[in-house]
């Protein structure tokens, strides 16, 4: 069996995970082996909620297209306006939400993994995006634990 420890959390307005950054392949059973690593993980996502929570609905104070996910959402080539024209998005965008997904692995102290999921409104800008990204980094990091993890 191969993985990598980690841990994901959902708030109304996002879903992250983060994760150590290595996947390991372990022969055999492993136990409770992934459960144990990934606790610190777990325990770091929790203490970064309240601050996670509060980034993006002033995210969206500041008039980022963010929304809910309580909802359908589309996950589409073109959401970035970079990606396409705006012809070929339309084709096919049926008018919903559209969901964002980037990586911020640079941005973590260790490389540790990072992945971040919100929707929007309508298309955005990449570099947007990957500002928010980076803010959201700085928010877990700003509660990282005294110990590697």
């Amino acid at each position: 069996m191969s993985g990598e420890a980690g841990a994901s959390i959902e708030g109304e307005l996002y879903r992250i995970a983060i994760g150590s950054g290595v996947s390991i392949g372990l022969a055999g059973d492993p136990g409770d082996y992934f459960a144990r690593e990934s606790a610190p993980f777990r325990a770091w996502l929790e203490r970064a909620k309240p601050a996670l929570d509060a980034l993006f609905e002033r995210l969206v104070a500041e008039g980022e297209p963010i929304v809910r996910f309580a909802q359908s959402f589309e996950e589409i080539w073109g959401t970035f306006v970079e990606d396409g024209e705006a012809k070929a998005f339309a084709r096919y965008h049926r008018g919903g939400p559209l969901i964002v997904r980037l990586s911020g692995i640079r941005h973590m102290p260790e490389l540790q993994s990072l992945n971040v999921a919100f929707l929007v409104s309508r298309r955005v800008e990449r570099a947007r995006m990957e500002a928010i990204v980076a803010r959201v980094a700085d928010a877990i990091v700003g509660v990282a634990p005294a110990r590697r993890v």
